[in-house]
């Protein structure tokens, strides 16, 4: 068989990706417009295809898991959070990341992991209220069992 029909794995993935372009905006720009109107199950729904796709950008999968937050949706929440670094997104986006996936830790009991993350983050973008929620988060003990 000859290797001159054969394509590169990586260009057909470029293909496909480019060819998605077009639904992956329009679903993005729902997906903020349904953000706006908190509906969360929204979300979820229009940046799944770009998630599935694997062509999501890591404001796109925060913004995901936040929703899947928003929904009780923790184990879901935390692998789309843990599919990004903090130092991998960008200054508008870091500040978001960081106080959500700190909630989502505290939510599901890991109290210790949500502070070391608040711990590592420099903060200095934040507002006011994510300051304040996060020196109370920082603030409390666990509940002894």
């Amino acid at each position: 068989m000859s290797r001159e029909g054969a394509r590169p794995v990586w260009l057909l993935r470029k293909i496909r990706a480019i060819a998605s372009l077009p639904r992956d905006i329009s679903n993005a720009s729902k997906a903020v417009d349904a953000w706006v109107e908190r509906d969360w199950p929204s979300v979820e729904h229009f940046l799944g295809p770009a998630i599935k796709s694997e062509t999501a950008t890591p404001i796109e999968r925060v913004i995901l898991a936040i929703a899947l937050t928003r929904q009780g949706k923790f184990d879901e929440a935390q692998f789309h959070f843990e599919q990004n670094r903090p130092e991998g997104l960008t200054r508008i986006i870091e500040p978001f990341y960081i106080s959500n996936y700190a909630f989502l830790l505290a939510r599901i009991g890991r109290l210790d992991d949500a502070k070391a993350v608040l711990r590592g983050s420099s903060r200095d973008r934040w507002t006011e209220t994510q300051h304040e929620w996060a020196d109370e988060l920082l603030l409390t003990e666990a509940d002894p069992d």
